[in-house]
């Protein structure tokens, strides 16, 4: 399963990211075709989901204090439910979540 995001401040740089069998959990990030950084369960010290997050933290999606808040959030409410600046990281954690609960 698969997902896009574009990044919150800049719309050239933009996100696949999801769970497949094959590779596990992945993102690709992207600065318009040009690929910035690709991950998944080839790369060293594959890190499963975590892997993802910390790519998108180094990509400047959004920040560690961030998705500790939304997993915390996430534990009582929807992604929806959260406060608005942690929906974002929410509803990409909830969605791989879900991705590699369905495969």
């Amino acid at each position: 399963m698969r997902f896009h995001v574009t990044h919150p401040t800049d719309p050239q740089v933009t996100a696949d990211y999801g769970w497949d069998h094959a590779i596990g959990f992945f993102v690709v990030i992207r600065r318009g075709r040009r690929i910035i950084e690709d991950y998944d369960c080839l790369a060293n010290g594959y890190e499963h989901l975590n892997g993802v997050l910390n790519a998108l933290i180094r990509n400047d999606f959004f920040d560690i204090c961030d998705v500790v808040e939304a997993m915390l959030g996430l534990q009582h409410a929807a992604p929806e439910d959260l406060d608005p600046g942690l929906r974002f990281v929410g509803e990409i954690i909830s969605n791989l979540r879900s991705a590699a609960d369905q495969e």
